[in-house]
């Protein structure tokens, strides 16, 4: 599937849920809510979908995946960015070098500015946040510092989430492309190249015109 016209959560509280309740008792988030709320606050405007290189971790269900997976959006009349990525990898941590800088309109926008940047991450992890410890895992500022061009560097523990906010400084200029633009990620040597779909949807579908390759969320 290469995009989701609507989606919707089942089990909100208690089960399988990102919010969990006791009868007559407190509730808290967990784990899985701050991925779900920084997405659902944050992703506006035309989403990309990455083809990633990186290295591969086994499943047993799906075979080699990719350690790294990822996904860019970018609002041009907000002039506003979300990079969401995620290290699957349960014993190697992976330092990214992420370039924004093919973002629609850069550099006649302006440059990028970093606006928030957090981690998800525990040591442990099956340590989940509970009514006596409710804040025992949640999301912690991320250090890292964003150049002129949307460039920066952030490190993923094994099995951790981030989130990078970025904005444009200066008034947006209207440009015009002939094609999509292309986002990079380097992963320690290995690239990660941000285009609409993956290599082999995008062959399947290179004739089906522009709505094939962007959709507006």
């Amino acid at each position: 599937c290469d995009r989701v016209r609507s989606a919707s959560r089942a089990q909100l509280v208690n089960v399988i849920a990102p919010i969990m309740a006791e009868e007559h008792g407190p509730a808290w988030r967990q784990t899985t809510f701050y991925p779900f709320a920084e997405a659902a606050l944050h992703a506006r405007g035309q989403a990309y979908a990455p083809a990633i290189s990186s290295p591969t971790i086994h499943t047993e269900a799906y075979g080699d995946v990719p350690a790294i997976d990822a996904v860019v959006t970018w609002d041009e009349q907000a002039r506003t960015g979300l990079l969401l990525a995620v290290n699957r990898d349960a014993n190697t941590p992976h330092t990214l070098t992420i370039d924004l800088s093919g973002l629609p309109g850069l550099p006649g926008l302006g440059t990028l500015a970093l606006s928030k940047a957090q981690l998800l991450h525990e040591d442990d992890p099956y340590r989940t946040n509970t009514a006596e410890a409710p804040e025992a895992v949640t999301p912690q500022p991320l250090d890292i510092a964003m150049n002129a061009t949307g460039t920066c560097t952030a490190t993923l523990p094994a099995i951790s989430w981030i989130s990078v906010e970025s904005h444009a400084r200066t008034k947006y200029s209207q440009v015009q492309y002939d094609q999509g633009p292309s986002i990079t990620i380097r992963l320690t040597g290995l690239v990660i190249h941000f285009g609409y779909f993956e290599p082999r949807i995008h062959q399947a579908r290179a004739n089906a015109g522009e709505d094939s390759r962007r959709e507006r969320l």
